[in-house]
């Protein structure tokens, strides 16, 4: 005589649901806009009220002995750590040591304006976050958590800006302070990133190299107060809808650049089906945008790209690449190419775009006159990825 187990009925709907799961990266692509952003907005009030939870001290939650009651000697000495780490495997860092302390005791007292130690989970990205039905069913991975400043928070990150995110968490903008303590946490996990790749093995070199340029970065902002000066935000536009209007907007603004109609249609069509990076002001405006294709799973080619003229010198160019860059090395390519105009044509405005490709690394490969027409020779420009990050890192 046989019998069979009966699961509770809370149970087995707990177990359904459990493996309908999925997470938020591999799901975002595929979601509504306007889900995404619902799931963005819920995972801010659930972020908030992780941080309600308060501490004694402050420090990671699995080292006790480094915990303290100065938020800034806490985070000092997490900075020091990184270095140290960095000694024990003979891993060249970006930025000095040194310099890198000298600049955060600059800002002591940004710091220790943080009187309470938060709970923060620190690895609230989208690959942590598990969603059925377009709800948020869970959050994974809290082995980094530590008490500190809630602004070490991933939706907190510079390159993580998401404005759903910040309407969930309850506010509007960052103060200036609290700017300016972010970037620094920007770096540190730039730091960390540094690190990865010797102590985790990683078959390639190009975490690391990642982690250098966000580390300079972060540091040059910190130096020079760029990170002030930002009045738009990065974002990457999946809803096809938005992704012509906003490109027509900025192109049809450029007609040095854009003046051939024809030309200019085609790049407003072509961009709803590639991806795309926009610059947005605080009333919704696209002041610049770039949209990227792949070639041989091994390249990226930067498809079209534009920033409005009265918003050229600002950053926004360089920002929008960077995300460019980003994607190209999560999906393993070796290259980053361009195609622009020859400077064999005598043309200012085409100058000044040359000169922008070669200022974040491009070098010019070869000059193609049957590509275009021989009025318009195409310049084929290209910049091997990880080459690149690596004689850069040679030269700090």
């Amino acid at each position: 005589m046989g019998c069979a187990s009966r699961l509770p009925h809370r149970t087995t709907r707990r177990l359904e649901t459990i493996a309908a799961l999925r997470s938020l990266s591999g799901l975002q692509d595929a979601l509504p806009e306007e889900d995404k952003q619902e799931i963005y907005y819920r995972l801010g009030q659930y972020t908030r009220q992780l941080n309600h939870i308060r501490g004694e001290r402050f420090g990671y939650y699995g080292q006790p002995d480094r915990q303290g009651e100065n938020w800034y000697e806490v985070f000092r000495d997490m900075v020091r750590d990184t270095y140290a780490d960095a000694g024990r495997k003979d891993i060249p860092m970006p930025v000095k040591e040194e310099e890198t302390l000298a600049l955060l005791e600059r800002d002591r007292s940004i710091f220790e304006a943080v009187k309470t130690p938060r709970f923060v989970h620190w690895d609230i990205w989208a690959g942590n976050v598990f969603v059925a039905d377009n709800r948020i069913e869970g959050i994974i991975d809290f082995e980094r958590c530590l008490w500190a400043d809630a602004l070490m928070e991933v939706g907190f990150r510079n390159y993580e800006y998401n404005q759903a995110f910040y309407q969930g968490y309850g506010i509007e903008e960052l103060t200036g302070e609290e700017k300016r303590r972010a970037r620094w946490y920007d770096v540190y996990v730039a730091l960390l990133w540094c690190l990865e790749t010797d102590y985790r093995g990683y078959d390639n070199r190009d975490f690391y190299h990642m982690g250098c340029r966000a580390a300079r970065s972060g540091i040059e902002d910190l130096r020079n107060g760029t990170y002030m000066r930002k009045d738009y935000y990065i974002t990457e536009i999946k809803e096809q809808g938005k992704k012509s209007p906003y490109a027509r907007e900025v192109l049809e603004s450029l007609p040095e650049w854009f003046g051939n109609k024809a030309s200019l249609e085609e790049y407003v069509e072509k961009v709803q089906e590639l991806p795309f990076w926009a610059a947005l002001n605080e009333e919704g405006k696209c002041l610049g945008f770039f949209s990227v294709r792949m070639h041989y799973g091994h390249t990226g080619d930067i498809y079209v790209c534009g920033v409005r003229p009265e918003c050229h010198r600002m950053g926004i160019g360089k920002a929008l690449y960077e995300q460019a860059e980003r994607f190209f090395l999560e999906k393993g390519c070796k290259y980053a190419m361009v195609e622009t105009l020859s400077e064999t044509v005598d043309y200012t405005p085409y100058e000044k775009t040359r000169h922008f490709y070669e200022s974040i690394g491009f070098e010019p490969l070869i000059t193609l006159t049957e590509m275009w027409d021989e009025d318009n020779p195409c310049l084929i420009m290209i910049k091997p990825l990880a080459m690149a990050s690596l004689a850069a890192d040679m030269n700090h």
